[in-house]
């Protein structure tokens, strides 16, 4: 048998900081929900769009004129650029035990090679959360987001670009995931509450069944995975244990 090092390197890999993707063509109320998903269920919510506008602004950045220029034309900004500014922000909030909606991201496949490439097996990616909807309804958002919003991509011309490069370059990495069986496609052309209806339930309480025979070191490795990664430990043999040395217990005779 492998040594408990050699067996805790493996189970490790298995909690890694946790990530779901998102996508949606713009304006289908990724953020909306992504807000949601935040609050409610304890997800640190990144914006790749975002990440890359806060680069632009900052003073002294060394890719500030090379993504404004991307973002002008509605284009994808080069992978690695994009891939470190998301690694960077999740160390920030903290790598161990993260749980991380990456929202916008990726875009296309040069995307996901390049994020292969960097994250490679450091990361766990649970499923792609994808909010699908018409060009029409995400066109009328945006112009009327446009009136306050003051991104400079909202805007007809921009808009249409947006759109073209989803269609051209998005929807092929959305039918990948589809393929694999990691995508969750949720209709979002409905009212905010409905979509949080079918949402929510993706992300309810999580279980991970822990076998192995007697002598195997379930126990040791359990109580790692808690104190490393917050999960909480029930032993199935503990509460049946319990429940008969409980004076009163319906079972405990039974058991």
């Amino acid at each position: 048998a492998p040594p408990p090092g050699v067996v805790w390197e493996s189970i490790a890999k298995l909690f890694a900081p946790q990530v779901i993707f998102v996508l949606g063509g713009p304006g289908t109320g990724k953020g909306t929900q992504c807000a949601r998903i935040k609050n409610q269920f304890g997800y640190h919510h990144l914006s790749a769009g975002d990440l890359l506008r806060e680069e632009k602004a900052r003073p002294g950045s060394e890719y500030g004129e090379l993504i404004n220029s991307y973002i002008k034309d509605g284009k994808l900004v080069p992978v690695e650029i994009t891939v470190k500014l998301i690694e960077q922000a999740m160390r920030k909030l903290g790598w161990e035990n993260g749980r991380f909606l990456i929202d916008g991201f990726p875009r296309s496949f040069d995307n996901l090679d390049g994020w292969g490439k960097v994250m490679g097996d450091r990361v766990h990616v649970k499923f792609c959360l994808f909010f699908d909807c018409s060009e029409a309804v995400m066109e009328a958002r945006l112009l009327e987001r446009g009136k306050t919003s003051g991104r400079a991509d909202d805007n007809a011309e921009s808009i249409k670009k947006r759109f073209k490069t989803f269609q051209e370059e998005s929807l092929p990495v959305v039918e990948k995931f589809e393929h694999e069986g990691t995508l969750r496609k949720i209709n979002s052309e409905r009212t905010v509450e409905e979509v949080w209806d079918e949402v929510k339930v993706l992300f309810m309480p999580q279980v991970v069944f822990v076998l192995g025979g007697p002598g195997t070191g379930k126990g040791t490795q359990c109580t790692r995975i808690k104190d490393q990664f917050g999960y909480h430990h029930l032993s199935a043999g503990d509460l049946l244990r319990e429940e008969k040395a409980r004076p009163g217990s319906e079972y405990g005779e039974l058991i």
